[in-house]
């Protein structure tokens, strides 16, 4: 087992910069390997909320950017779409929060789960009826809302806030619908959901996760630092 070193941030700014930050994790910051397997990827926002596997079969493959083709030659994690994911411990988060996550989606299955961020998949950003169309879920309502390409960099938003959740990808504004519904973050598992066989096969290179919308400056500063560092638009 090894411990990838913790680098400096990218330039000057990162997303600790941003108040109200709950989890950050980045794919070449705190992850530990069983040979080129992610057992665990450290949480760099200081609150401890740190994803783990739940054994050899659920690891996904880690690329280094050296060998790295996507994202701008940097760092990235494989989830297989059949078994791998990764999860974090107890969080205790109430709307809203607004994700961004770096991602690739390589292929595209109805209900594949992206993040489940409650219990038993009550909570959830997921692939959608409509390929390769990703929707939003908090209890209530299916959310269709962004339509990344396969194969294609993307920064993917989603904004839950009851009725004024939305999503987006890339440089664009905000797409919304109907009331998602409000249930609270619980913890954070990527490419599953508790209790299901809903796997996503997609590659992250990074995830953030604020327990507010981030809106003006902020969200300028923060999509530039993402467009900076893996050139998506």
């Amino acid at each position: 087992m090894s411990l990838l070193p913790i680098v400096a941030p990218f330039g000057s700014f990162d997303p600790t910069n941003i108040a109200n930050l709950e989890i950050w994790c980045r794919s070449d910051k705190g992850i530990t390997l069983s040979g080129s397997d992610v057992t665990g990827w450290a949480d760099q926002s200081g609150n401890g909320n740190n994803f783990a596997d739940s054994g050899s079969g659920a690891r996904p493959s880690y690329t280094t950017a050296a060998s790295s083709s996507k994202f701008n030659s940097n760092a990235y994690l494989t989830f297989n779409g059949t078994s791998e994911y990764l999860d974090t411990g107890v969080m205790a988060v109430s709307q809203p929060f607004h994700v961004f996550m770096v991602l690739r989606q390589l292929s595209w299955t109805i209900n594949d789960k992206i993040l489940a961020m409650a219990a038993t998949g009550t909570l959830t950003v997921e692939q959608s009826s409509s390929s390769p169309e990703i929707e939003h879920f908090a209890g209530s309502n299916l959310v269709h809302a962004v339509s990344p390409a396969i194969n294609s960099d993307t920064l993917l938003q989603s904004f839950f806030n009851t009725t004024s959740s939305f999503q987006a990808i890339d440089n664009d504004a905000s797409v919304s619908g109907s009331n998602p519904g409000s249930n609270d973050l619980t913890h954070v598992m990527i490419a599953n959901r508790p209790s299901g066989s809903l796997f996503a096969n997609i590659d992250v290179a990074e995830i953030a996760i604020y327990s507010a919308q981030i809106t003006g400056s902020n969200l300028t500063s923060l999509k530039t630092y993402f467009n900076n560092r893996y050139s998506i638009w």
